[in-house]
């Protein structure tokens, strides 16, 4: 193959340059926590429902908590329902502010 060929060919296949995450809130209590997504309090069935058309390859999602100490039940319920709506990565950014 022509290298301009193969040139065109990795350019086809890179992630959307800039794409958003696709922020989900964790909140509630730690026995009774629940996703929110644009305001829209869902469960992990609908989260994965919405969730799965926003799930392009290179985009990743992103975990946010309004919880003080999350508990990993919680975490990871979201993180299984994200990863079979199809996202590869699931990020968990401590670093973001807290949502209020």
């Amino acid at each position: 193959m022509t290298p301009i060929l193969l040139l065109t060919l990795a350019l086809l296949h890179l992630p959307e340059a800039g794409s958003q995450p696709y922020v989900v809130i964790v909140r509630g209590s730690g026995d009774a926590c629940f996703a929110e997504v644009a305001g829209q309090k869902l469960t992990m069935d609908q989260l994965r429902t919405v969730a799965k058309p926003e799930a392009r390859k290179g985009r990743k999602a992103r975990i946010v908590s309004a919880l003080k100490n999350t508990p990993y039940r919680c975490l990871g319920g979201v993180i299984y329902t994200l990863q079979t709506a199809g996202f590869e990565q699931v990020d968990f950014d401590q670093r973001d502010k807290r949502p209020e």
